[in-house]
């Protein structure tokens, strides 16, 4: 069953909590110290980005933000990608 964003507002244990999506992120600092974050994987490393605070974003607005990184991380990527090979020509 997936999660609600009343149980993500229930979130009181420190920790990093999976919502879901594949690299999408609840983390929990303290009961007030919440945010959402994006883990994915570049260039053989692990990276991360903040989506906002827990509260003023909702888990639907979190999947928003998500999936567009998602999509302009790919697209950055591909771009870059076929850039390179270009140049090396």
């Amino acid at each position: 069953m997936p999660i609600t964003h009343a149980q993500v507002m229930a979130l009181t244990k420190p920790g990093k909590y999976l919502v879901g999506k594949p690299g999408l992120y609840a983390v929990v600092v303290t009961a007030q110290r919440r945010h959402w974050q994006f883990r994915y994987v570049r260039d053989g490393k692990d990276r991360v980005m903040s989506l906002g605070p827990i509260g003023p974003v909702t888990l639907a607005g979190a999947k928003d933000l998500h999936l567009k990184a998602r999509t302009c991380w790919r697209t950055a990527r591909t771009h870059w990608t076929n850039g390179a090979r270009r140049r090396r020509r």
